[in-house]
């Protein structure tokens, strides 16, 4: 069934980007074509909401309200600013972290600001996400930012109405990955993934929508699908011993390839976000001054996350071997006193100390993901110039039955730049 999703999704996009030839809109809302394109009606992209149809990102878990209505008019440039706040009800281990360590009362302030750009056949949308994450784990407050993951959608509306809109998003890692954890003086252990800002990763998503259009308002339905697809790979490692008490491993060398790990992608720090299928239907019913807006996404995880954790272990391997010689051998030597099992757990020779090589195991602590349902209900105060947004947002996970996950707010405006 994924395999089917995923091949017709993508199937039905490069269908309708590729092969299908630009048709000039015909609604009656045009403006001087010297320096304005077609009105735009339609609801703005479905990017910016986690778990549905966002590129895979650390805004990807926190639920972002969506711009449900009818934006400003007539511009060649808009931008837009989105601020958010999430509480995440999980409070038997916020995240679903199972293995060591307990996440409790996490919450994120973000913020999205967006420029859009409209020729007259494709939009663009680059977003600057910050945020500010805080939390407990294993008893240690956390309070982290700021600067996410950008991303850039292009998007393309068909048809002589307008009905069908396309498009693709493209995230790049600009937020961090190495925030390290409190407790560890070290500093080669990393906080939970839930606090770090960015996702290491070079993602997307695809999606398609349909736009119903009525005198009342619109219903809009559309279908996502997003994912990690390449990162900076670390092949290469030494040691930094200037604490020779905490010795911790330094990256030498990277190269961009494609990371995956079955349905999801894999980035240096060894997290695993998993790709997502989305499904949504929007409504916006217009009133005098004002425009209400409903949202109700679902949102399937393809697969499990993981979280890596990283230990130093100097051992008795003199460093006059050859690297690449004891990294092999760390890598089938089994355990002198269980002889079938490995001696060592995902090792990785980092570096020498005290003229001997200084190995770094992995350990892995699996994230649970679940299918969820968002809704959202929002209103929009109808102007051209300057619209303004206020909404809120629930989420519910299936987990052997439905629970409460979190709750969000938020506010936006838009206004024309040129």
């Amino acid at each position: 069934m994924r395999l089917i999703l995923l091949i017709s999704a993508s199937f039905a996009t490069l269908l309708f980007l590729l092969s299908i030839p630009p048709v000039k809109s015909s609604l009656s809302h045009l403006c001087n074509a010297a320096t304005t394109r077609p009105a735009p009606i339609l609801l703005t992209p479905w990017d910016a909401v986690g778990g549905c149809g966002s590129s895979s990102g650390s805004v990807a878990s926190d639920m972002q309200l969506k711009w449900i209505g009818r934006g400003v008019s007539g511009a060649l440039f808009d931008f837009e600013a989105i601020a958010g706040q999430s509480l995440n009800f999980d409070t038997a281990g916020v995240g679903n972290v199972s293995g060591d360590g307990i996440i409790t009362g996490l919450n994120t302030s973000s913020w999205l600001l967006s420029l859009f750009y409209h020729p007259r056949i494709i939009d663009f949308k680059l977003t600057l996400p910050l945020v500010i994450k805080h939390g407990y784990f294993d008893g240690a407050g956390y309070s982290t930012g700021t600067i996410s993951d950008m991303s850039l959608d292009i998007s393309k509306k068909w048809g002589m109405e307008g009905a069908v809109t396309t498009g693709i998003s493209l995230s790049f890692p600009t937020g961090s990955t190495n925030i390290p954890q409190l407790q560890d003086n070290s500093g080669t252990l990393l906080a939970p993934p839930y606090f770090q800002t960015g996702s290491g990763m070079f993602g997307g998503s695809a999606r398609m929508e349909y736009l119903m259009d009525r005198d009342w308002g619109f219903i809009n339905v559309g279908a996502s699908y997003s994912g990690g697809f390449f990162a900076m790979i670390t092949d290469e490692y030494n040691i930094d011993t200037d604490d020779i008490y905490n010795p911790k491993p330094v990256s030498t060398h990277k190269v961009f390839k494609l990371s995956r790990e079955g349905w999801g992608g894999i980035n240096d720090e060894g997290t695993v976000s998993p790709d997502n299928v989305s499904m949504y239907v929007d409504l916006e019913k217009k009133a005098s001054s004002f425009a209400h807006g409903v949202s109700l996404c679902f949102s399937f995880p393809l697969r499990n996350g993981r979280w890596q954790q990283g230990s130093l272990d100097l051992t008795n391997y003199s460093s006059t071997n050859p690297k690449a010689q004891i990294q092999q051998y760390v890598d089938t030597v089994h355990d002198p006193s269980d002889g079938a099992r490995l001696l060592y757990t995902n090792p990785v020779v980092v570096g020498t100390m005290d003229n001997n090589w200084l190995i770094e195991q992995y350990d892995w602590i699996k994230l649970n993901t679940y299918p969820s349902v968002t809704l959202q209900y929002s209103i929009e105060k109808s102007d051209a110039t300057f619209p303004i947004l206020l909404g809120g947002m629930v989420r519910f996970e299936f987990d052997q039955g439905i629970k409460f996950a979190s709750l969000s707010g938020g506010v936006g405006f838009k206004f024309p730049v040129y």
